[in-house]
């Protein structure tokens, strides 16, 4: 049984950094990511003084792909998710200062699995691909939180559901050059 499916960008869990989870109940974002990649087209001679066509190299080789990944911050506030937003935006077309280059992103998704009648839980790495960021749309929901329960201990209000504040909706587009993920 899946217990939870996190997302990693150059080794920074998304979701504690940045309040970032893939969209969807994790499935959208996580098939947007997974979906089987795009061959390349075989390269191929076609002589005119000969039959048909021949193909000098193969059908196979893995081709380059944009994904466009639906994702959602979730935040305690406005205030908040403005800081979370901005975070996430200057780090996905920045980077790290003197980390990593501009842009450039090792994109990992791992899941929890618990093991039936026990405790222990496994992880286990699904995904692990080096992406460029090319782009991120604007938020095109913010929705607040309409049950709160008051609790009188803290003297503060939560959300029943345990999503918290608010979720933002928008769409990371992330362009993979079939390069392979290397160690730095």
């Amino acid at each position: 049984m899946i217990e939870n499916t996190k997302l990693y960008i150059n080794g920074h869990d998304a979701e504690t950094t940045w309040g970032l989870r893939l969209d969807g109940g994790d499935q959208s974002g996580y098939d947007a990511l997974t979906v089987m990649r795009p061959l390349k087209e075989p390269v191929v001679n076609k002589n005119v003084t000969a039959d048909g066509a021949v193909v000098v190299c193969g059908t196979g080789l893995v081709d380059e792909r944009t994904v466009s990944v639906p994702v959602h911050i979730v935040a305690n506030s406005y205030t908040d998710f403005r800081t979370k937003k901005n975070a996430l935006e200057a780090y996905l077309r920045n980077g790290e200062a003197g980390v990593t280059p501009k842009g450039k992103l090792n994109v990992v998704i791992k899941r929890e699995w618990r093991i039936s009648g026990t405790n222990k839980k496994t992880e286990e790495t699904e995904f692990e691909s080096v992406m460029y960021c090319v782009g991120i749309n604007n938020y095109t929901q913010f929705s607040q939180v309409q049950r709160k329960v008051y609790n009188s201990r803290t003297n503060t209000w939560t959300d029943v559901a345990g999503t918290g504040y608010g979720i933002a909706k928008f769409i990371i587009s992330l362009y993979e050059p079939n390069e392979p993920v290397s160690e730095e």
